[in-house]
């Protein structure tokens, strides 16, 4: 089960070690993150941190939400430039049992 970056990560384990998973929830994802994606959505947006996006970030993330936002943004960093170009969620590896709600349909 994972949430944003979460869920990339257990749909990418999802896709490349099926005999270790049951099931997957994901929620809050893209399935393909580029170099643009991150500078515009991730960098520009967050470098804004405008009233609303901080009082979201605290509500959902608590009083420390500036570590939490500060530690997801370098973190996705790390995995794009260790990605190369980004990445793509690797749908055709995901075991053929799987399903997906309607909006996300995976090559299942």
């Amino acid at each position: 089960m994972g949430t944003s970056g979460g869920a990339v990560v257990v749909l990418q384990t999802a896709a490349r070690h099926p005999e270790a998973v049951r099931g997957v929830i994901a929620d809050s994802f893209t399935p393909v993150f580029t170099e643009e994606i991150l500078k515009k959505n991730v960098l520009e947006d967050r470098a804004v941190r405008s009233e609303a996006q901080v009082n979201f970030w605290r509500f959902a993330q608590g009083e420390d939400w500036e570590a939490v936002i500060d530690a997801d943004t370098a973190m996705l960093e790390r995995l794009l430039t260790a990605a190369g170009t980004g990445w793509e969620i690797l749908s055709e590896g995901l075991p053929a049992r799987c399903s997906s709600p309607p909006a996300w349909k995976t090559k299942c």
